[in-house]
């Protein structure tokens, strides 16, 4: 197994790629439609809202005009696509959801990227707005992904999650931490630009006149005066030079996830003058992005706080810095909102606009193929709605095939989840003999078998913070079973892992025949047990498919044989313990429910070639439970460790027993 570490990070790193050395991941909230008729389509986002920015999902391709460098196309498709929580169907809760994770069960969602600016909020301002952040984090649904990070990087990071907890706590500990330009004089920063930059004789005239005491000369108060405005227009060039390859950065990582995504952009201001940067290239990554930003602008206050004097020029300077976002907010699709004193209707508004969009197919001609971008303008034929759609679209260029390594890397990249092939995993975890290290077993389970061929199949296991993961890929023979809805494909892989804790499984595998299907699942490994028992994960099976005693880790076990095998591990703090130790398997309807059916249980030495308090820590459990009285349905299956009187330890793991098969004529 390959350790990487993901610490260590520069500026501009999130979403562009962590251990694997690899692009991002190509897998949109939900299947990508087949814009196919006749003709090859230029696919454009469009997002159509009401007056109270509700998403308008009724509109047809008759509904839209699309201008394509000013020549009007006709629209061929229209597809509104549902991202909200309005729009999913609900499922039932089930109890052995939390044993195993489904990529069918792992729907669209949105994908939001919380970007902070710290430096253009001064010290200490913006904690309204970051609460109000913090907020409509925690409304996202559970299927959203959120992102954060604080610029200039190294600062706050949090990459694509859908633990929404983690993110709301870190966003409501953000604040400005920003300072004005240091100097003696209260000159603003439009009066800088228009002295330094435009040689505004009658503003540097009215500046020095203001701003000099009565003993300094005029022509040496003229040279002060130039000095700090000169250095005003150069320290604010500079950081908006920074943010502006922060923002780009974080355009180029979002580029190869497929599907809208939202970068959310909380600022107190970004200067753009004439002499200065352009936004051409945020416009062009934004494209490529499929990236809409929502700029949320702080209202600074009227005083320098630095100098306890009223700001000269407040208007004109709050106009300078809201140009700059209002430009990127404009070329992406996106809007600018001004946060005032209640800031958390802003961001309903985001929310609920984000809740879906329309993938247009607009028809192309044999001259767009010589371009890689196209000026576009979109349209809507309806009273009430408003239409908001990037300038330009970026064009698909003709790549060569990347390769399976490339691809089952951009899988595990992917904060959404891949579904080609339906993919079900469970995990069972264990102590090594050498602790603090752990065993992790994957059962991996396949629908829609493709071929008995080599698979690949990859796997990358993270902690919460993103900063230690360990990643491999391996060619997998699966196994044929047949489950209850059909024929199955089994994979199993042991997992290694050095260090105890929590964990998010990503895992990826390719089928012979180049179909892809990837899961997340989350991972608990306890770093210490509490005294004087702990228990490891509960496997179980039909001991008729397993007549040596060795168990496949299954996902769900069907037991058919009317007997259920199982197996799991105790470990003791001193082998005092296991003297007073009593272990009971049971059979149980649900985790408190009354015991259903009783077996015996064999407790043996998990490590008897190895040292001698090594092995006494450690105990195997085997047992066998009779359930052929038992009707057809799920169960649960139930080890508890009875220390004295007091159950010290627990293991649970459902299991269904199946109707006996008819004997064969």
């Amino acid at each position: 197994m390959r350790a990487a570490s993901t610490g260590g990070r520069q500026a501009g790193i999130v979403l562009a790629g962590l251990a694997l050395g690899a692009a991002l991941a190509a897998q949109a909230p939900s299947q990508p439609p087949d814009f196919r008729s006749g003709v090859d389509l230029i696919e454009v986002d469009a997002w159509v809202v009401d007056a109270e920015g509700a998403p308008v999902p009724d509109l047809a391709a008759a509904d839209f005009e699309v201008a394509v460098d000013g020549e009007v196309r006709p629209v061929v498709e229209a597809q509104f696509i549902p991202l909200g929580p309005a729009e999913l169907e609900p499922t039932p809760a089930r109890a052995a959801d939390s044993f195993f994770s489904s990529n069918s069960d792992q729907p669209p969602g949105r994908l939001v990227v919380l970007a902070v600016d710290e430096e253009s909020l001064l010290f200490g301002e913006g904690r309204h707005v970051m609460r109000a952040a913090a907020d409509f984090v925690d409304k996202l649904d559970p299927t959203d992904r959120v992102a954060l990070l604080a610029v200039p990087q190294p600062a706050a990071y949090i990459d694509f999650t859908a633990d929404h907890d983690r993110v709301r706590r870190a966003v409501a500990g953000l604040a400005g931490r920003g300072r004005p330009p240091q100097g003696s004089l209260n000159i603003g920063l439009f009066e800088a630009y228009q002295i330094a930059e435009y040689g505004n004789a009658g503003m540097e005239a009215e500046v020095v006149a203001r701003v000099c005491e009565d003993d300094i000369g005029v022509v040496a108060c003229r040279q002060l005066v130039r000095a700090e405005t000169r250095q005003i227009v150069n320290e604010t060039r500079r950081r908006t030079e920074a943010v502006r390859r922060e923002l780009e950065s974080i355009l180029e990582g979002l580029r190869e996830i497929d599907g809208p995504k939202a970068l959310v952009w909380i600022s107190g201001g970004f200067v753009i003058d004439g002499a200065g940067l352009t936004l051409r290239e945020v416009e062009r990554r934004a494209a490529a992005a499929r990236t809409t930003l929502y700029v949320v602008m702080l209202d600074e206050p009227l005083v320098d706080t630095a100098r306890q004097a009223l700001a000269p020029t407040p208007r004109q300077d709050r106009r300078m810095q809201e140009e700059g976002l209002l430009a990127a907010a404009s070329l992406t699709g996106g809007r600018l909102l001004r946060a005032g004193n209640n800031p958390a209707p802003l961001f309903d508004r985001i929310r609920s606009e984000l809740t879906g969009y329309y993938l247009l197919g607009v028809e192309s001609h044999p001259a767009d193929a010589e371009r890689d971008s196209l000026a576009i303008e979109v349209a809507v034929r309806r009273a009430g709605a408003r239409v908001r759609a990037g300038r330009t679209v970026r064009l698909p260029t003709e790549t060569a095939d990347p390769g399976e390594a490339e691809r089952v890397a951009r899988m595990l990249r992917s904060p959404t989840a891949v579904r080609e092939l339906p993919v079900r995993v469970a995990t069972y975890a264990y102590r090594m003999a050498d602790e603090p290290g752990m065993q992790l077993l994957a059962a991996v389970e396949v629908g829609a078998p493709g071929g008995l061929s080599p698979w690949t199949v990859s796997y990358l296991l993270r902690d919460p913070a993103r900063t230690t993961g360990w990643a491999e890929t391996l060619p997998v023979t699966p196994r044929l079973v047949d489950g209850p809805n059909g024929r199955v494909l089994e994979i199993s892989l042991p997992i290694p892992v050095e260090t105890p804790g929590r964990y998010s499984l990503r895992l990826a595998v390719i089928d012979a025949a180049g179909r892809r299907g990837s899961v997340e699942h989350p991972v608990r490994l306890e770093r210490a047990p509490p005294a004087p028992v702990a228990a490891g994960d509960l496997l179980v099976a039909d001991q008729a498919l397993s007549p040596t005693g060795n168990i496949r880790p299954p996902i769900v076990a069907q037991v058919a044989s009317g007997r259920l095998l199982a197996y799991t591990e105790l470990y003791a703090a001193s082998p005092e313990t296991w003297e007073r130790t009593v272990v009971h398997l049971e059979v149980v309807g649900e985790a408190e429910g009354a015991v259903l059916a009783r077996g015996a249980v064999t407790l043996d030495d998990a490590d008897a070639d190895a040292d001698a308090a090594v092995g006494a820590s450690r105990r195997r459990v085997t047992g066998i439970v009779g359930v052929a009285h038992l009707r057809p349905g799920r169960y649960l299956a139930r080890v508890r460790a009875v220390h004295d009187t007091t159950e010290v330890a627990r293991t649970l793991r459902p299991f269904r027993v199946m109707a006996p098969s008819p004997p064969d004529r």
